[in-house]
């Protein structure tokens, strides 16, 4: 809920020691390390079963786990931070020809911020916490994040329209600062580690289903959906 700062912030409170724990996207963590933003690479992944066996329990989650352990942060576990659309409060997108001149709050990741400007948007990068604000006074048409997101934000109410693009995926971390780790007894550290696996595991189920109920949410609140496929893009 932003209490604790950005993403950004939490991050790097996390690596100094300052905060034991957190939960934090791997766009947040980005920040401390730039390798993480790799995840962020446009059209990566199809479908969460990709998302299953390539990040949660594959090469990508053990990439970005061993840099973030350069920088002394654990990763617990693996959530979920679902794929992202896009929303806007200036004309539906249905088709890539429409992202052309929007001005867009893109989160703070080099290759997604690229890919909107590659596709002619105005883009002005902004922590979270500062979007709704952002739309609501028009400073931006729109934003970019999953649906989730988008409706707990509130951004729904400032949007017009909004588009399933899932033209990125975005994955959280459960995430403990190393030597705070360190200082627990083993008996404890296991207790961390599986409370850790199984609060992954549970988030993930929920999340995906959270999506239909918050589309709906968004829907009944006025906010009215495209799709734009991959090949569209393309």
């Amino acid at each position: 809920n932003g209490v604790a700062g950005d993403e950004f912030t939490m991050s790097e409170a996390v690596q100094r020691g300052t905060l034991d724990m957190g939960i934090i996207s791997d766009f947040g963590l980005s920040g401390v390390e730039s390798e993480v933003g790799v995840a962020g690479l446009p059209y990566l992944f199809e479908n969460m079963d990709q998302v299953k066996e390539h990040y949660y329990n594959g090469f990508l989650g053990e990439y970005n786990a061993a840099r973030l352990a350069e920088h002394g942060i654990r990763v617990l576990a693996w959530g979920d931070n679902s794929f992202r659309a896009l929303s806007n409060s200036v004309r539906p997108v249905q088709t890539v020809e429409d992202i052309d001149g929007l001005n867009l709050r893109v989160t703070q990741v080099p290759v997604l911020i690229d890919y909107f400007e590659a596709l002619g948007a105005r883009v002005t990068p902004l922590p979270i916490t500062e979007t709704l604000t952002s739309l609501q006074q028009g400073l931006v048409d729109g934003q970019e994040n999953g649906i989730n997101l988008t409706a707990s934000f509130g951004f729904g109410d400032a949007q017009e329209f909004m588009t399933v693009t899932n033209h990125a995926y975005s994955a959280v971390a459960f995430v403990i600062n190393e030597q705070a780790f360190d200082g627990l007894s083993a008996e404890d550290q296991q207790v961390v580690q599986e409370a850790a696996t199984a609060a992954a595991e549970f988030e993930v189920e929920q999340n995906i289903k959270d999506v239909e109920t918050n589309r709906a949410k968004l829907e009944d609140g006025g906010v009215v959906f495209s799709e734009l496929t991959p090949a569209a893009v393309r």
